[in-house]
């Protein structure tokens, strides 16, 4: 038997941006990130990678009385065991892609981190971080706000 989730997490944050006129608090931020950072944490250390962290696979549900949010990351599709040395050509929804996936260069499971990251600055701004129309676009953006990738300060 499944359990019936309310909503993603875009949807939640649309409907509270709607009911309230404002964004996700701290709290709630800091409680979505808790959470998320712990279920990414179990994937990683048994070797995999989500590989498609989006507020769309991020599920929750709101406790009325404790007025507290619970969690869930889901669609396992693109999830993958992870081996050193691997390559991609397509992992990600764009917005959420580290460069190295950009690039089709090899990664780890800190891409879910980057996406993550992505994820916590949309929750934050009210907007997508990095809207890149096309895989280059996408690129030329993250290096515009984190710099040229290089040997020194590449993951």
């Amino acid at each position: 038997m499944f359990e019936l989730l309310q909503q993603t997490l875009i949807e939640f944050y649309r409907q509270v941006r709607t009911e309230h006129c404002r964004g996700l608090t701290a709290a709630e931020i800091r409680s979505i990130l808790l959470q998320l950072t712990m279920a990414i944490d179990v994937l990683h250390t048994e070797g995999y990678a989500h590989r498609d962290i989006k507020p769309e696979n991020v599920l929750l549900e709101r406790n009325m009385e404790s007025n507290s949010l619970t969690v869930k990351l889901v669609d396992f599709g693109l999830t993958k065991k992870l081996n050193n040395g691997q390559n991609t050509n397509y992992i990600a929804t764009r917005w959420y892609r580290a460069p190295e996936l950009l690039l089709s260069l090899p990664y780890r499971a800190n891409v879910d981190m980057f996406a993550l990251g992505c994820l916590m600055a949309e929750l934050y701004s009210g907007r997508e971080v990095f809207r890149g129309v096309s895989s280059v676009d996408q690129l030329s953006e993250v290096c515009n706000w984190l710099g040229t990738p290089t040997h020194e300060n590449w993951p």
